[in-house]
């Protein structure tokens, strides 16, 4: 059987245990996407593990699968991020897809999303890995029912949207038989960000 791309988007963020922002948050950027999403479409445009909302989640085999039949991953910033084991399987997956699929470092199969970050104010500090990446800046909200109705808002949305098409062109098919991948890489917790890399999508 042929592998297919079933998602545009593989969303992966760190759960935060008693803070709503966050899930609020990821659950209205999945909607808004999901609304946005018309014409040339898959059936579930977006890949959501909602069993990472549960206390003491464990990243599970299932997830390579999903990640690989997804065109990216939407990675939510937030400064804990890298210190989840699950987070960094998830990225380096896709890394690891990334340069099978489209070559080079040119990390167009990860998108930041900056929720929460050191420096919230200014210039944005993160880590190594995120240096090199354009990122859509999402740190302006802060009741995100509210602001997803907003033009400025759905307007960052329709950008990731433009991503994913470009990503259609590079990458027309999974190349990569994702019944039999496994994202084993070994990661390992990051420490803090301690330098600024300020850019965005225009």
């Amino acid at each position: 059987m042929p592998c297919v791309y079933q998602h545009d988007f593989f969303v992966s963020y760190s759960h935060i245990p008693g803070v709503n922002l966050l899930s609020e948050f990821v659950a209205e950027l999945v909607r808004e996407i999901r609304y946005q999403r018309v014409g040339d479409r898959l059936d579930e445009p977006v890949y959501l593990d909602r069993q990472r909302l549960q206390p003491g989640f464990v990243w599970k085999s299932e997830l390579s699968r999903a990640l690989c039949h997804s065109r990216c991953m939407l990675a939510i910033y937030t400064d804990d991020y890298f210190s989840r084991d699950y987070c960094i399987r998830e990225w380096d997956a896709m890394v690891t897809l990334e340069t099978q699929r489209i070559g080079g470092t040119s990390r167009r199969m990860i998108i930041p999303i900056l929720l929460r970050c050191a420096n919230d104010q200014g210039e944005p500090a993160l880590p190594a890995r995120m240096r090199e990446l354009q990122y859509e800046d999402f740190r302006s909200i802060v009741a995100p029912k509210q602001q997803f109705a907003t033009i400025k808002t759905k307007n960052k949305v329709a950008t990731l949207l433009r991503r994913i098409d470009d990503l259609k062109r590079r990458s027309k098919d999974p190349s990569v038989d994702c019944d039999s991948f496994e994202a084993f890489l070994v990661s390992t917790p990051q420490p803090a960000p301690a330098e600024a890399f300020g850019g965005s999508w225009g």
